[in-house]
């Protein structure tokens, strides 16, 4: 069988040999530590000590030695002219061929506290990648890690090919592993429903392709497609989707658990399953169950997420709609309302005055009470204050607290979303119902609510065992009418809402969901933790932060520390300017006009046009980020795609034009040829190693670094983009500032 290969061939190159170095970075050559100068000294001839200096800064920058004559004719040209040596007089032959170049290096090591790599540490460094290989299907990234986890342990970084074999060794081992288990724990009926998913004998009338009729769909590509529509229609074929994997995993779960797959092992698997054709899938042996229980769990739990997804639009729908309804209500009755809030306090101003000079006439000394009697009927004939005035008054009063009283306790909100009610409960009461909650939840009482709802299949009726635990005290209030009887629509409403308002705290959690678990599902069990907790901190290079008080106060010294530098400075910034009130703020940046000069214009063609295909072609001919989209493949990588395919892939993804649009406006492109890279070779994971390919090298540019205004330290000015969508999406929002009455 042939070897796997995990990195291009430039790549794989690259790794084997020593780093390039800027001008900028060469003198790392001659910035020796004092044994390293006291050391060179000794040295005698020219050809030793520019092998000593190569060897030790290569070393020091990638940790690991190459052979001699690998090394950079660049450096050893700068290194010569540094030291005053005549490029002629080297013998860097001679120096490889000598035990001299052997000894410099176990000085190097010994001196930087590093380790040859030796049996011992591949026995070490497997077991490493045996734990990588349940957390990554990335093998570009296992290298990556198994390199890092060389360079934290101060081991020596050995050759490409000895990374490859133990990175194969442990993939070899993962896939004995798993196939074992999945021989072993799959029984006859298992294997059976898979099979069945693989099966398209069967027309969609349901007669045998034996019979002369074209064979039907395959059951597995019925559930690869999850919807996006709000529409009750298609929310209820999400939940009945939920309801066919839910079925499938479920009798799985046992065995899924035992594979002890992570969550990008999972999706990595499934998305062969989506990316390939059902039939493809029925021609492998190898692997089929292995892809298939990984498709089963990743649709359950993508599923899972869609349906929480709706039952947040749908709840947050509801309750806006609410609140502009009564905002429409109450907008309408502002005239009503504010006629009679005038009419009420023009009379009680008549009262107020009436009663005060009542109140004076009263305390008069020198009237008699037949004389107050009097004058107190006559202000009363004048003001027109009477009986039927004061009951006229009160009527009035009553009218305008009939109408205050639902805006104080929101009377009017609760009536208006049982009338919804309805709308809501056939979007959300059959994806509550299937949706699996975490019995262990910081909110037992609506759990229990919950269970209680789903027990009875949404059906409920008034009984003294309905939960109402989890309502507050202003909703148990109104989901009672005034006879007591109860108000079965609105408790739903509310309901759904707790069910809405403790899924986006955290408080409670759903199994049946990747982004919705309890936050202990993404942890170390307490008990593993605790049993191997010194071996974990010493394997994230963690032993100096054991105990969490020390850590935290020296962060916390530190953080006060740059604030009070910062405060300092504030003062003598020419940035920032105080307002009268003592409080400062920064100046707004004004660019400058800058003309146009010759020297800019040379720098762009006459048309000042340049293709976007030409830039992306340049910029990949300067880092290779393309080199990053690689097939998908896991046991055996095809050659890498067309240059030309890639690039229209890139620009019909990040112009929003669409694959198969952007095949028909391109020259020489198939449709079919530009979807295959599309599906194969792109991942949002690839797109970003293919920007940080870029980015790194745009932070290595000389020019970086005038921008810096601390070596080390990156700033940037970052702003996301906004694409309104014209298709259904549950992760899009309505925005009128970007897309009017339109979701993006």
């Amino acid at each position: 069988m042939a070897r796997r290969e995990y990195l291009p061939p430039d790549e794989r190159s690259r790794f084997d040999t020593p780093p390039v170095l800027t001008p900028q970075q060469r003198p790392i050559f001659l910035d020796l530590p004092a044994w390293a100068t006291s050391y060179l000294e000794q040295i005698l001839t020219p050809t030793n000590q520019v092998g000593f200096l190569l060897q030790l800064g290569y070393f020091r920058v990638v940790g690991r030695f190459f052979v001699t004559d690998r090394f950079h004719p660049a450096d050893i040209d700068w290194l010569s002219n540094q030291r005053k040596i005549d490029p002629a007089s080297l013998r860097l032959t001679d120096y490889a061929a000598s035990q001299t170049v052997y000894r410099h290096r176990q000085l190097i090591l010994h001196q930087l506290g590093y380790e040859a790599f030796a049996p011992a540490h591949r026995q070490a460094l497997q077991e490493e990648a045996a734990r990588l290989t349940h957390l990554q299907t990335k093998p570009a990234r296992m290298l990556d890690a198994l390199v890092s986890y060389l360079m934290e342990h101060r081991i020596e970084v050995p050759s490409y090919n000895t990374l490859r074999d133990v990175l194969t060794e442990a993939l070899n081992a993962l896939d004995e592993h798993l196939q074992t288990l999945i021989e072993l724990g799959l029984t006859t009926s298992d294997r059976a429903m898979l099979d069945a998913l693989l099966d398209n004998s069967t027309t969609p009338e349901g007669t045998e392709a034996a019979a002369g009729l074209p064979a039907g769909r395959f059951p597995l590509t019925r559930l690869k497609h999850i919807s996006q529509s709000m529409q009750p229609k298609q929310i209820a074929e999400r939940v009945a989707l939920f309801r066919q994997l839910k079925a499938l995993f479920s009798p799985l779960a046992a065995l899924i658990e035992r594979l002890g797959l992570g969550d990008e092992t999972i999706r990595y698997y499934a998305q062969y399953v989506l990316d390939n054709r059902s039939g493809q899938l029925a021609e492998r042996v190898h692997e089929r169950y292995l892809r298939l229980l990984a498709f089963i769990t990743h649709q359950y739990l993508s599923v899972g997420d869609a349906l929480i997804l709706t039952l947040n639009k749908a709840v947050a729908s509801t309750l806006n709609g609410c609140e502009q309804n009564l905002k429409e209500q109450h907008y309408q009755s502002r005239y009503a309302t504010a006629g009679l809030v005038g009419q009420v306090s023009r009379r009680s101003d008549l009262h107020i005055d009436a009663l005060t000079e009542i109140e004076r006439t009263v305390e008069l000394t020198d009237w008699s009470s037949d004389q107050k009697i009097d004058h107190i009927r006559e202000l009363l004939s004048r003001k027109r204050l009477g009986g039927q005035q004061l009951l006229t008054d009160k009527q009035r009063l009553t009218e305008l607290k009939t109408l205050n009283q639902p805006l104080a306790e929101r009377t009017d909100f609760y009536l208006v979303l049982e009338k919804v009610s309805l709308r809501l409960q056939a979007r959300v009461s059959g994806l509550v119902q299937v949706l699996v909650f975490e019995h262990h939840t910081a909110q037992p009482h609506l759990l229990t609510a919950i269970r209680y709802f789903q027990e009875r299949g949404g059906e409920l009726l008034p009984s003294p065992a309905l939960p109402l635990d989890f309502l507050d005290m202003a909703d148990r209030q109104q989901v009672f009418t005034a006879a007591g009887k109860l108000r079965i629509s609105l408790y739903k409403a509310l309901l759904f809402r707790a069910v809405r308002d403790a899924l986006r705290e955290g408080i409670l959690t759903v199994l049946s969901s990747y982004e919705y678990r309890s936050v202990d599902e993404y942890q170390i069990p307490r008990s593993q933790w605790q049993l191997y907790r010194d071996d974990y901190l010493h394997r994230a290079n963690l032993v100096a932060h054991r105990e969490s008080g020390p850590t935290l106060v020296a962060l916390n010294e530190r953080l006060n520390a740059q604030f009070r530098k910062t405060n300092e400075r504030l003062a003598t910034n020419t940035q920032v300017y105080l307002d009268g009130r003592g409080g400062w703020h920064l100046h707004r940046y004004r660019a400058e006009d800058v003309a146009d000069d010759a020297g800019v214009r040379l720098l762009y063609p006459i048309s000042r046009v340049i293709s976007l295909r030409d830039v992306l072609s340049q910029v990949n001919g300067l880092t290779g980020f393309l080199s990053k989209f690689a097939h998908k493949g896991f046991m055996h990588k095809p050659t890498p795609a067309d240059e030309r395919l890639l690039l229209a892939a890139i620009i019909g993804y990040g112009e929003n034009i669409g694959i198969r649009k952007m095949a028909l406006i391109s020259k020489s492109i198939s449709a079919h040829a530009l979807e295959t890279v599309a599906t194969q070779y792109f991942s949002p994971e690839m797109t970003l190693e293919a920007n940080d390919c870029i980015l790194a090298h745009s932070d290595a540019l000389p020019l970086t670094d005038l921008f810096r205004r601390k070596e080390g330290f990156v700033h940037t000015g970052s702003d996301g983009q906004k694409y309104d969508v014209s298709i259904p999406s549950l992760r899009a929002s309505a925005s009128f500032k970007y897309f009017g009455n339109g979701e993006g």
